[in-house]
């Protein structure tokens, strides 16, 4: 299914149970529920989730540091990315973004 059919999708299903529902407390739940969705099909990462998974990694870096502290070892000597693996990674993120939502978009192969 395409991501225009899933998103109006989405929203005539949203209208629909928001026209049925009368009690406004499912009101605000189903906004909730129908934003979440959305982000979700969109490939948008709600602020609040952001934020989850920031602190997740915070704390999953402090656990690291601490665990390298405990064994001795140097964080330095850890391999770092190269400048043209972040590049590749993110020019690939962003072909595949495009050929998601703009189906007209060359194909990474075809470069």
């Amino acid at each position: 299914m395409s991501r225009a059919r899933e998103l109006s999708e989405l929203w005539f299903r949203f209208m629909a149970d928001m026209l049925r529902s009368r009690v406004p407390e499912n009101r605000q739940r189903q906004l909730e529920d129908w934003a979440e969705a959305l982000m979700k099909t969109s490939g948008v990462v709600p602020r609040r989730r952001y934020l989850e998974i920031l602190e997740e990694n915070e704390r999953l870096r402090r656990r690291i540091a601490d665990l390298e502290n405990r064994l001795g070892l140097d964080p330095s000597e850890r391999p770092k990315p190269s400048v043209e693996t972040v590049f590749d990674d993110m020019i690939t993120a962003q072909q595949r973004w495009l050929e998601t939502w703009m189906p007209q978009a060359p194909k990474s192969e075809d470069k």
